[in-house]
């Protein structure tokens, strides 16, 4: 995918928008996002890349992650 763009709600009240410049999946069970920022009400997060598992349960900024 190029330019997905998902949203997932941390608490009731902080919901983050995730902007990236590219996705891919290796099977349904892991989503890796590349060129990642993140804004939510809490702070702003940039980072190289996204792996979202465990049924969107895990994410895992890295590649120089930004807060």
């Amino acid at each position: 995918m190029i330019n997905p763009r998902i949203k997932f709600q941390y608490t009731e009240s902080q919901i983050y928008t995730i902007k990236a410049k590219k996705a891919v999946h290796k099977d349904e069970q892991e989503v890796t996002l590349f060129d990642v920022y993140a804004t939510g009400e809490a702070g702003n997060i940039t980072a190289g890349q996204l792996v979202i598992n465990d049924e969107g349960n895990h994410l895992v900024f890295s590649q120089n992650p930004v807060l």
